[in-house]
């Protein structure tokens, strides 16, 4: 079989249309997110709501200080067998459904983020403000800092 052109589809022996269902782009990117965490700007297309609303799900809508020194641009498509995701025009993981594909993308978010930070020290913790004080737990990836803050405040 061959190929001509990217994203179209060719006639193979039998006759029939065979496509990629990962490679073509079948709908224009007709909705579009900024997302801002700590020093970067993540510019987001796509052309299904569904996504945005399970990365919506996932983003913390919180004030940030840091100036922006990094800007990404995501698009993704929806296609015949899920989702495919792109990063600044380059391919990334084809994810099957849109909750998947919002936890791929939302997580190349965090390590683009924390890649823009470093000069600084990072920790794994919990933190809020009580009664005028500032406190953070600290430990290990799911050893229940979440659950002891919200239980103490």
């Amino acid at each position: 079989s061959s190929r001509s052109g990217r994203g179209r589809a060719t006639r193979r022996g039998s006759g029939k249309v065979s496509a990629d269902p990962f490679r073509r782009r079948p709908r224009r990117l007709n909705r579009e997110r900024s997302v801002h965490l700590l020093a970067c700007d993540f510019s987001v297309s796509a052309d299904c709501e569904e996504l945005f609303s399970e990365l919506d799900g996932l983003v913390q809508h919180v004030s940030q200080r840091y100036p922006v020194s990094r800007r990404y641009r995501f698009e993704i498509w929806r296609t015949d067998g899920g989702y495919r995701l792109c990063e600044d025009g380059r391919d990334l993981d084809a994810r099957p459904d849109a909750r998947s594909a919002a936890v791929v993308l939302y997580a190349r978010m965090q390590h683009l983020a924390l890649d823009a930070l470093s000069d600084f020290t990072k920790i794994h913790a919990g933190c809020a403000d009580w009664q005028g004080k500032r406190l953070v737990v600290v430990g290990p990836a799911r050893s229940g800092k979440t659950p002891l803050m919200t239980r103490l405040l």
